[in-house]
């Protein structure tokens, strides 16, 4: 067989920790000191095994192919995700490119449609106002009167110049004749001959209105005054027709800017343009044919000659100037769906006016002077700066102004070409590419399963097998395992991880057995070892009343902190069988001081035990903390080996395992029993003192008398607090002053004081009072919890307070409210998904302590009872929780999950009850309150005896009525209001809650005869088809609910009689007792030993089992129906075989009770 590498098998790789011999042989246990120092700490040893431990499971797992593997895949999956990444950006930039594109060159087209637009109506408007200066030349030659220019007058000069106004977008058209300055005064003359023109115009313009007569006088200029200009340039003729002379009072001629435009005209006989106007006067011409919108807007005006006659070189005799606005000249260009663009004017040389329009379909739209166009768009190049005004009618002169026109797209413009297309089809691509990333990787993901479950499953088996054998015994199977792959598989290791699982796990018997014989046993003869079997007193009773989880959570806890200190003192467990832990020292690893570790670690888990019960107290009931651990030592030879087959495990054979079981089973509670042999061992060790010689003599099976001791235990150990030794014993018990020197951080419960004195009885109380007070408020967090789901609106305070008042004050007793029916909410599907988690749910610190001062009124208003006092009670409340409990969590049909709604399912299965938590709290605060102020007689004796409570009550159900008054009462008390606001909140919780109270407690009075009849009629209606078939629904449900809550209370109340029987022993001599005392003080009229056996008999055979039949009938409280009426059948059977010997045992133990008691 091929061996393993050198690391696995070398020395340093052997965990050290368990050697504790010194250089000269001898113990470190030995003697009175007890120094611990080894060569190699607990940490440093643990970690080199791990270190052996992961490279062998490296090679043997085939970690190299799986690196390999997992790089390639990386590798893959980094190139697949590039190329999706280039795929997709290159189709994103591809289309995103091509709209791009579209937009530019559609853009360019506009533009140049636009500019050619833009050139032919602004040449057409200059045409037309040159087609008027025509006709002031033609109309001077043909005049009749003989006047030449520049005594012209044009009649109907506002009918002329409308129309060249409407072809031309011009707003203000006036002549200007060029008068020269000696011929002013005639020309005067001439005006005020001539003015009829102005009436005649404004006949047609505004009918009505006479302007004032043309006088000389009102011309402010005249040969004398006329300046040093050769001519003057009067406004004589104007449109839109002025309303009175003002106009030619103006010597526009006389202004710089008009008299160097005249001047360019006269010279080039070419038209000019102007900057935009801002002289006054101008602007006050240019508003007498512009809106105050127009006003605000960029303007100009354009100066043509007139002519003397038509030929080419006719002198100019007058100028001609219309006014416009810019917006005329640039709207009804475009087309209506024409997205919006920017035109920029840009005035050159003479010109400094720069203006932006929105030209927007046919509409322009001033914007605001300056460059408003976006410059990213003079970056890309769509920009382009044209001149116009000066292409084919305009002679350029570099000293007057030009302009320049740009056009920008807007926003919009854009926009409209950049669609979602390019990000859709870029989507569907990624799509596409993820689709195919998503099934590689579920087909990764499902590789990757398959080779986790594997290696997950053979690192279990390997931590399981650590945990199940000692380190030599496992390297020696990882060794064994290791070759046989390595032989099989040719070196590879892919099949590794299978085989080891099947190795270890595999059900098929045939395969375990044909690999079984291969190699030979792991197994070999120790013959120094010290063997521990501890086991829970009281623990099978203990556990016949709680719920499985409840169980568990026991042995786990106990189990944990027991490895924790096995691993402190290095002691090996071997297993645990049901509640028996079984540890072993002197093995896998030889040590001289075997029986003084195991001594020791068995005083640690004794001293570690009240503590961890107590701990767990409150969560699983206060009787836990009287468990106790019973501990068994022995010492001798051990044959200790892997048994092979199915569910391979680590075990001890030989004699001295069966006398350990023989010495433990013989021991005591919270003691630890010590063999002969073993004490033998110890004594050597120089532990004598430890050890203390049982009086009486020990006959085990098998073995006959022996001779044991026990071992001292110091209840005040500081076994896990000391860091040094003393040197001397202080004590003559374990851990007085032999505490070994060693890390006590591992095990959090030992770092305190655990040992716990008897408690007296108020403390007992006291313990009991804290887990109901828990119970009740982890069921009033689901309260909270459902109600904050349903959000109900809260009744008033002061109604609530109504309500209880009325209860206190009403004559009514309480049987008479007690119902057939109790209705409970219907299932809502809405609250059930709005409901949180309940442990999420915080109430106030001072609920708590409310509840819990309540729960201390109730156990101080129980009388000193045998039998009905406040543990019965809280023995009856663990029931209802565990019953309850199996209602919330009932074995659902797979329908249930097929349909969806398990909420649904399960309220409809325990008939409501589940989607309540108030029904709950009702049945659980019922239990705790049903015998309050219980006087130790039964009803029949407080009728006969014509006690005042029984003339109010009614000769019913005394005491149980009496219970309920006096716990409702207390209740209602003011202090206690907050805590009853979080109970209920609406009158319907109050009604309900107190409703069930009523019915629960009434329930419990068994032996009232009609009562009795009544509740059989009403479970043949509840669960008889025929009886139940003419009710609703809503009833029938509501019907069988009140039943089972009836049945929880009622079969709690006698719980003990279908548990186990120690419990049933326990609780049935504790009746014994009170009826006992009853009949001595004479309040019975005969001794109850007398029908104690066949009444026993008789209450198993009608009351008990056919109640236990009922719960199981119910088909709500799952498997623990079963577990109820086997025990009342068991224990009917033992009762019926020893019960005659149990009754005679009970009177003489309670005569010489009684009696020493009455001597005392």
């Amino acid at each position: 067989m091929k061996e393993l590498p050198e690391t696995y098998l070398s020395s340093d790789k052997i965990p050290q920790g368990s050697r504790h011999e010194s250089d000269d042989g001898s113990s470190s246990a030995g003697g009175d000191s007890d120094s611990h120092n080894t060569s190699e700490t607990p940490g440093s040893t643990n970690n080199a095994q791990s270190a052996a431990k992961k490279e062998l499971q490296n090679e043997f797992m085939g970690h190299d192919e799986t690196r390999y593997a997992n790089r390639i895949k990386i590798l893959l999956g980094v190139i697949f995700l590039l190329t999706m990444v280039g795929v997709v950006t290159a189709v994103y930039v591809a289309m995103s490119k091509g709209e791009t594109n579209n937009f530019e060159n559609d853009f360019s087209k506009k533009e140049t449609y636009f500019l050619e637009r833009f050139e032919k109506a602004s040449t057409m408007a200059v045409n037309q106002t040159r087609a008027l200066c025509t006709t002031f030349t033609s109309y001077s030659t043909y005049q009749i009167d003989g006047n030449s220019f520049p005594n012209v007058t044009v009649p109907d000069i506002a009918q002329r110049a409308n129309a060249t106004m409407m072809l031309s977008g011009a707003q203000v058209i006036g002549f200007f004749p060029m008068v020269p300055t000696p011929e002013l005064d005639e020309w005067q003359a001439y005006a005020v001959k001539y003015q009829d023109w102005l009436s005649t115009d404004l006949k047609y313009t505004h009918p009505g209105v006479t302007p004032r007569n043309l006088t000389v006088e009102m011309f402010p200029f005249h040969a004398d005054n006329a300046g040093p200009y050769p001519f003057v340039a009067p406004l004589w003729q104007l449109a839109p027709t002025p309303l009175d002379w003002s106009f030619v009072t103006k010597d526009f001629s006389s202004k710089a800017e008009v008299r160097a435009m005249m001047a360019s005209v006269i010279r080039r006989r070419h038209a000019r343009i102007s900057d935009d106007i801002t002289d006054v006067d101008l602007n006050a011409l240019y508003a007498m044919g512009a809106s105050e919108a127009e006003m605000s807007q960029p303007k100009s005006y354009v100066i043509q000659s007139v002519f003397e006659d038509i030929t080419d070189d006719a002198p100019t005799v007058g100028i001609l100037i219309s006014m416009f606005s810019w917006s005329n000249l640039l709207k009804n260009l475009m087309a209506k769906a024409t997205m919006p663009m920017l035109a920029v004017i840009r005035g050159t040389k003479a010109c400094s006016v720069e203006f932006t329009y929105r030209i927007e379909g046919p509409k322009a739209t001033f914007l605001d002077y300056g460059n408003l166009g976006d410059q990213r768009y003079v970056k890309l190049g769509l920009v382009n700066d044209i001149p116009f005004f000066n292409r084919t009618w305009i002679v350029p002169d570099e000293s007057m102004c030009r302009y320049h026109i740009s056009m920008y797209p807007t926003a919009e413009f854009e926009s409209h070409y950049h669609t979602s297309q390019p990000i859709i089809y870029t989507c569907i691509i990624l799509a596409c590419f993820i689709c195919v990333l998503i099934m590689f990787v579920i087909y990764d993901v499902m590789i990757s399963r398959r080779h986790n479950f594997l290696y997950g499953a053979t690192m279990r088996t390997n931590e399981f097998v650590t945990s199940l054998f000692p380190e030599t015994v496992h390297k020696q199977m990882l060794q064994d395992a290791y070759a046989e792959t390595k032989n099989a598989g040719g070196g590879a290791a892919s099949g590794n991880a299978k085989s080891m699982l099947k190795d270890f796990t595999a059900k098929d018997g045939v395969a375990v057995t044909q690999d079984m014989f291969k190699s030979k046993p792991l197994a070999d003869l120790f013959p120094n070892c010290t063997i521990m079997f501890a086991d829970l007193q009281g623990f099978t009773a203990w556990s016949s009343m709680r719920e499985p989880t409840q169980v568990f959570m026991l042995l786990e806890t106990i189990y944990h902190a027991f490895d924790q200190i096995a691993n402190r003192r290095r002691v090996f467990k071997v297993e645990t069988v049901g509640d028996c832990y079984v540890a072993v020292s002197g093995l896998p690893e030889p040590r001289k001081d075997h029986a003084v570790t195991m001594a020791r670690f068995a005083s640690d888990c004794v001293n570690a035990m009240p503590a961890l019960l107590a701990k767990l107290s409150t969560e699983l009931g206060p009787d836990t903390s009287e468990l106790q651990v019973r501990v068994g030592l022995n010492s001798g030879p051990v044959t200790a080996g892997v048994l092979r087959g199915e569910k391979a495990r680590f075990q001890l054979f030989g004699d001295t395992v069966n006398t350990t079981a023989r010495i433990e089973t013989t021991g005591a509670g919270s003691r630890i029993h010590v063999s002969l042999d073993t004490a033998d061992i110890i004594t050597s060790a120089g532990k004598g003192h430890w050890l203390e010689e049982r009086k009486d003599v020990v006959h085990a099976k098998g073995k006959g008398a022996l001779k044991t001791f026990w071992l001292k235990i110091n209840k005040a150990s500081n076994y896990a607090t000391s860091n040094t030794d003393s040197g001397t014993s202080s004590g003559g018990s374990v851990g007085a002053a032999d505490t070994e020197q060693e890390d006590t951080s591992v095990n959090e419960v030992s770092v305190k004081e655990v040992f716990i004195a008897p408690q007296p009885v108020s403390e007992k109380y006291a313990r009991l009072i804290d887990w109901n007070t828990e119970i009740l408020f982890r069921i009033l967090k689901q309260v909270v919890a459902r109600r904050d789901a349903s959000k109900q609106m809260p009744t008033s305070e002061a109604q609530l307070r109504q309500l209880e008042m009325d209860t206190l004050r009403s004559t009514r007793i309480v049987l008479d409210e007690q119902v057939d029916v109790i209705m409970l909410p219907k299932y809502d599907s809405e609250v059930a998904a709005r409901q949180v988690n309940p442990d999420d749910i915080v109430i106030s610190e001072d609920i708590h302590d409310l509840l819990r001062e309540y729960m201390q009124d109730v156990a101080t208003s129980y009388r000193d009872n045998p039998f009905h006092n406040f543990e019965h009670v809280s023995h009856v409340t663990m029931s209802v929780v565990k019953l309850l409990s199996r209602i919330v969590a009932p074995d659902l049909s797979t329908s249930a999950d097929k349909a969806g709604d398990d909420h649904k399912m399960l309220h409809d299965h325990t008939y409501g009850i589940t989607s309540d938590p108030l029904t709950q709290f009702a049945c659980v605060f019922s239990a705790l309150i049903h015998d309050v102020d219980h006087c130790g007689v039964p009803n029949a004796q407080l009728i006969k005896e014509d006690s005042p409570l029984a003339t109010v009550y009614k000769q019913k159900s005394i005491a149980e009525q009496n219970s309920v008054d006096l716990a409702w009462a207390s209740l209602m008390e003011d202090r206690f209001a907050p805590l009853r606001r979080i109970i209920y909140s609406t009158k319907d919780e109050f009604q309900r809650f107190r409703q069930l109270v009523v019915n629960a407690v009434m329930a419990t009075d068994i032996m009232d005869r009609q009562a009795s009849l009544n509740r059989k009629s009403r479970w043949i209606m509840a669960f008889d088809g025929q009886s139940s078939s003419g009710l609703s629904s809503d009833e029938a449900v509501n019907r069988k609910a009140t039943i089972v809550i009836e049945h929880i209370i009622q079969a709690s109340d006698v719980a003990h009689t279908m548990q186990h029987w120690h419990i049933y022993r326990k609780w049935n001599a504790r009746l014994f007792e009170e009826m006992w005392l009853a009949h001595r003080a004479g309040r019975a009229d005969a001794c109850p030993s007398i029908n104690w056996y066949k009444g026993e008999i008789g209450f198993f055979d009608f009351y008990i089992i056919p109640l236990a039949k009922k719960l199981k009938d119910c088909g709500v409280f799952g498997v623990s129906s079963d577990e109820y009426l086997t025990y009342a059948q068991q224990n009917r059977k033992e009762f019926e075989n020893k019960g005659a010997e149990i009754v005679a045992s009970m009177v003489k133990d309670l005569e010489e009770k009684h009696s020493t008691l009455l001597y005392l």
